[in-house]
């Protein structure tokens, strides 16, 4: 009987062990997974500051590329053509920014469930770890000698 009592301790406190590894590498998996997204979302945010850059650049040059009066010897066909190629180079540029808001958008939204089982798992061991606390902690009342009388 005592052995098997032994051997039921040492199956909980492997379980415990076990269930602490399988936390920890739980986490360690959902932390790579976010350090990767986030790698991922910078990269596309830099990608979007050089599309936004080049569309201003663009914005500037479809100014500088329409008729200037008293000043423009190109013939209408060429200012025409020129403002043409500057707008459609603005609303591709355009066209690419708005898929890079759509990845990032797609991304953070790959994030939150993520970030929801990080905290769920930090929660539950936050709450076990205070539960195993309290069961070694002694009751306010239980310290108390009880073979003492009350005065009457």
């Amino acid at each position: 009987m005592r052995y098997r009592f032994i051997l039921f301790v040492m199956a909980l406190v492997l379980a415990g062990q076990v269930g602490a590894a399988d936390f920890d590498a739980e986490l360690k998996r959902l932390q790579s997974t976010l350090v990767t997204l986030n790698q991922e979302l910078a990269a596309t945010y830099s990608q979007f500051q050089m599309v936004l850059e080049a569309r201003r650049a663009s914005i500037q040059q479809e100014a500088l590329e329409g008729p200037r009066p008293g000043l423009d010897y190109r013939n209408y066909e060429t200012i025409v053509a020129a403002q043409a190629e500057a707008r459609e180079r603005g609303q591709e540029l355009t066209r690419q920014m708005d898929q890079l808001l759509a990845k990032v958008r797609e991304i953070e939204a790959e994030k939150q469930p993520i970030l929801q089982r990080i905290y769920e798992l930090l929660r539950s061991s936050q709450s076990s770890a205070t539960e195993e606390h309290s069961a070694e902690t002694p009751k306010a009342g239980a310290s108390k000698d009880k073979t003492q009388s009350k005065p009457y």
